[in-house]
């Protein structure tokens, strides 16, 4: 199950990538100037899904963070793109199958779980 989302800063910017996610791949899939870098070998270490991401119709497995992109390298997130990301991906998820084997997401809100097919 994953996380709850925390802000974390780097101050070794060349160690960003390999701090947090040990077999990284980086994607772009928002018009932000953000890159989401996870772990890409999730599937092959058995790694437990965390987030949906709806984007790509997939599901990210493992650890993975987001930052904002410099000229040649990744940076900080830019202060106003925080609250944005934050609400992003602020709820823990966990993942199951339906007996009509839909995969399910179970997010856990202040409301309580709240449960969805991740994509029909």
């Amino acid at each position: 199950m994953g996380k709850t989302v925390e802000r974390v800063l780097f101050f070794n910017k060349k160690r960003l990538k390999r701090k947090r996610v040990a077999a990284y791949a980086t994607t772009y899939p928002w018009k932000d100037p953000v890159a989401l870098v996870f772990n890409d070998n999730g599937v092959e270490e058995w790694l437990q899904p965390n987030r949906v991401l709806e984007e790509y119709k997939d599901v990210l497995l493992g650890s993975f963070f987001v930052c904002g992109l410099g000229e040649e390298e990744f940076q900080s997130l830019p202060d106003d793109l925080i609250p944005k990301f934050k609400e992003r991906f602020r709820w823990p998820e966990m993942f199951k199958r339906a007996e009509d084997g839909r995969l399910m997401c179970i997010r856990n809100t202040d409301c309580g779980p709240e449960v969805r097919p991740i994509w029909d």
